[in-house]
């Protein structure tokens, strides 16, 4: 058994209480007459009144949390499960609210990067609906916001009798201009 040296003061006269152990889970009875509960492991130290620890839901909390930190994961269930019907304690890592997480990195990267947030959520929720539409989307700068503008596209049909004499006048041009004459003639 490893051991490792703590000390716990007490919460009433500030009494050092020294101990060689794995971990600390104890009640300590202080010469002041003050007795309180002390759980030490690592960095983590719980302090409290010896009524308040024994407790039976105050204390099933406490061993929870203790196990939600990473430390004695080999407590049995039945320490910290409630009698009341409840479910067994998950022991998995907590769900993060990923809107608020999003929020969160997106304006931290945007901040460290640039010095300010240029996108917030509402505008990257309305780039992602434009684009899973099918439509092109440009974005300017204000200086009090960003604009979304809608990009449409206009098709010209070659097969259109006036969209290839425009087709035909534009070719004429360029071939004019390429063979340095202002017009072509053909002999």
């Amino acid at each position: 058994m490893n051991t490792v040296g703590y000390v716990v003061c007490c919460p009433k006269c500030g009494k050092i209480h020294s101990f060689n152990e794995r971990y600390v889970d104890e009640i300590v009875n202080c010469e002041c007459g003050f007795e309180f509960y002390a759980f030490a492991m690592g960095t983590l130290h719980i302090v409290m009144s010896a009524d308040e620890a024994r407790y039976d839901p105050i204390v099933r909390s406490m061993r929870r949390f203790v196990i939600s930190t990473g430390r004695c994961g080999d407590i049995p269930p039945e320490l910290y499960v409630d009698h009341d019907g409840q479910e067994r304690f998950d022991m998995s890592t907590q769900e993060l609210d990923t809107e608020e997480e999003l929020v969160r990195v997106l304006d931290g990267y945007q901040t460290d990067t640039f010095g300010e947030v240029l996108i917030n959520i509402e505008l990257l929720d309305t780039i992602c609906e434009n684009l899973c539409n099918g439509k092109d989307i440009e974005l300017k700068k204000k200086k009090d916001g960003i604009d979304v503008i809608e990009l449409k596209k206009k098709h010209v049909s070659t097969k259109n009798p006036e969209s290839r004499r425009l087709y035909e006048y534009t070719q004429l041009s360029v071939d004019s201009l390429r063979s340095g004459g202002l017009f072509r003639i053909n002999p």
